[in-house]
């Protein structure tokens, strides 16, 4: 008996919809016409914001757009740099990448028969800059050493080359082969 009530509910219930949808077809598919506009606009801003999450991107340092607490010490020391050389230029490069991750890939693994970083076999460095997994095993000309993830953060820290003596290495490069300057100089030297 029971079961014949819902039967008979679920009917009506399938009655009354068909009856809404003849009687409003028009609202029905303007309705569905708008959600399925929504669907595709929030999908296409989801893509955009993804896309820009994870573009690399250049942004020029002016003391004010580095976020310290993502980036802790990067500031004091550019700024340093800047206030001894007030005419160079930095430019900020978000690789969009995750440090620990990096660090991770880069670091040597069990099974792996050479490791992607090595140190000099030199007494200058630390005996933990030296990876768990080899130990002493050499490497290349037997004179390297497989690096541990310790040393390879260590040296993939911007913040322990952002000083007079590294920096440049950070240097873009650009060949301009009809500079101004290309040609002011091939002039005073004829």
């Amino acid at each position: 008996m029971k079961n014949e009530k819902y039967k008979e509910t679920i009917n009506n219930l399938i009655i009354k919809t068909k009856n809404l949808i003849r009687n409003h077809k028009t609202k029905i598919k303007i309705i569905s016409l708008i959600i399925l506009i929504l669907i595709i606009l929030s999908t296409l801003i989801a893509i955009i914001i993804y896309k820009d999450k994870t573009t690399q991107k250049y942004i020029e340092y002016n003391g004010e757009n580095l976020n310290t607490s993502k980036y802790p010490g990067y500031k004091e020391l550019i700024d340093k740099l800047k206030q001894n050389h007030p005419n160079w230029t930095f430019t900020l490069f978000y690789t969009k990448l995750d440090f620990n991750e990096v660090i991770k890939n880069e670091g040597h693994k069990d099974g792996t028969e050479f490791p992607l970083n090595l140190i000099p076999d030199s007494s200058k460095y630390p005996e933990d800059w030296k990876c768990e997994i080899d130990k002493d095993k050499r490497f290349d000309n037997g004179t390297w050493l497989c690096a541990s993830d310790k040393a390879i953060k260590y040296q993939m820290d911007p913040r322990n080359i952002i000083n007079e003596e590294n920096i440049f290495q950070f240097k873009e490069l650009n060949y301009c082969e009809r500079s101004s300057y290309n040609r002011r100089h091939r002039r005073n030297n004829k």
